[in-house]
């Protein structure tokens, strides 16, 4: 009996293909296959990769623009999740792993929690026993500061907060229920908003919080932004993406509006400036991802007039703009730019359900991969699991932690390498 015709006639077409990939991939420049998922790392740049993980539960952060690990690197922020959970339903573990041991330590639940963004979880940025994250108290998100020695909260914001100033002097709020309702996966489920039903509501939008003393003003409005759409009550709209410029003294903000009619989404950036009290729209046509390069820099991911998806610079204040990697960033991704002179961003799921990490060389336009990952079909929609692709520095490694569902469930991984300490 001939075994491999057997096989042949038997398995899909697309099978075959995808083990005559894995195969090739096995050969070339990449380094091994683990036993508990498809893993293929990048030796000459990854040292080694540390998996963080918990039988029988979801691992993982969220997005790629916040601080996961502690400033001397001894600590990983992670949520923790039965492997059943939906979010509204089910609380979420909120903790971190020691490091380098692995051992995970639960400190506080959070009800506040989604796929794509998690809690916004991260460490305070001046204080390294105490972390952020979002909460529902009494039907209403909230912001908490979290001590982890003392096991306390330390203080609560009466709303929840997307993104800080570096110096933390405000937080911007926005309404997480309503993106959950308008955007699922990055929201909250946990209750009902009375702007739901309002497509451009006036009362809804975004809030300027004084860390110091906490009061709280609405500085924009989604019926503001809205009544520069023409015929806006055709749309929902709402805000999603906020971050702040390096500098604290602008941010920048995603206007989404969405057909009620056909369903498609359309997109208006906007920098708010807040010194003035003014804003400006950005004016690039369908942005997805983005992340500052620096203080007048923005880095965008967006689909160009014949559909195809690049990665854009542009400066906020003169409007000038370029394209980078031009031929070579031909897919989507969660940039994060570093040194000025790189970048490190994460790729899709392709036909055989591969995504990639990688750093991009600005001045020699060259893509370096890190890790390639097999993404588990069944984690799709809202529950898909992006890489989102974390770098932290210190004086002798470099730490990219990613989440994945390689082994079919979420886990995150710690990429740590020399090498690219190594980059100027």
């Amino acid at each position: 009996m001939n075994v491999k015709k057997l096989i042949k006639d038997i398995l899909p077409v697309c099978v075959l293909e995808y083990v005559s990939l894995l195969k090739k991939q096995m050969h070339g420049l990449y380094g091994k296959l683990k036993n508990n998922g498809i893993c293929i790392v990048n030796n000459s740049m990854v040292d080694t990769v540390q998996e963080l993980s918990l039988k029988k539960h979801h691992v993982y952060f969220g997005y790629y623009d916040l601080p996961q690990i502690n400033k001397d690197g001894t600590k990983a922020l992670a949520i923790c999740l039965p492997h059943h959970a939906r979010p509204g339903k089910n609380d979420a573990k909120i903790g971190f792993f020691t490091l380098p041991d692995g051992i995970f330590h639960s400190v506080a639940n959070t009800s506040a929690w989604c796929w794509q963004q998690g809690s916004r979880l991260r460490w305070h940025p001046f204080n390294n026993e105490i972390i952020i994250f979002n909460a529902i108290v009494d039907g209403q998100p909230v912001t908490h500061l979290y001590n982890i020695n003392t096991r306390s909260i330390q203080r609560t914001y009466e709303k929840a907060l997307y993104d800080f100033s570096a110096d933390m002097k405000y937080g911007i709020s926005l309404n997480f229920f309503r993106l959950q309702k308008l955007r699922p996966g990055y929201g909250y489920n946990n209750s009902t908003s009375e702007t739901l039903s309002n497509c451009c509501p006036k009362k809804d939008g975004l809030f300027l919080v004084d860390l110091t003393s906490g009061q709280s003003e609405m500085i924009l409005s989604i019926f503001d932004v809205s009544a520069l759409i023409p015929e806006a009550n055709r749309y929902e709209h709402y805000f999603n993406h906020v971050s702040f410029a390096p500098s604290g003294q602008k941010f920048m903000v995603y206007h989404l509006y969405i057909d009620k009619s056909s369903g498609k989404r359309y997109v208006k950036v906007y920098v708010y400036y807040l010194n003035s009290r003014t804003y400006k729209e950005i004016p690039i046509k369908n942005p997805a991802h983005y992340c500052w390069k620096n203080d007048d820099e923005l880095l965008f991911t967006y689909i160009d007039k014949n559909g195809i998806v690049k990665y854009l610079s542009w400066n906020v204040e003169n409007g000038n703009n370029k394209c980078i990697g031009e031929n070579i960033l031909t897919g989507d991704g969660h940039p994060t730019t570093f040194h000025e002179e790189y970048l490190v961003s994460d790729t899709y799921p392709n036909k055989y359900q591969f995504q990639t990490a990688f750093i991009y060389d600005y001045k020699n336009n060259k893509k370096i991969p890190l890790i390639k990952l097999f993404h588990h079909p069944v984690r799709f929609h809202d529950m898909r699991c992006d890489l989102h692709p974390r770098v932290h520095f210190f004086e002798d490694v470099c730490k990219i932690t990613i989440d994945t569902t390689s082994s079919g469930h979420r886990k995150i991984l710690i990429l740590n390498s020399t090498k690219i300490l190594e980059l100027k």
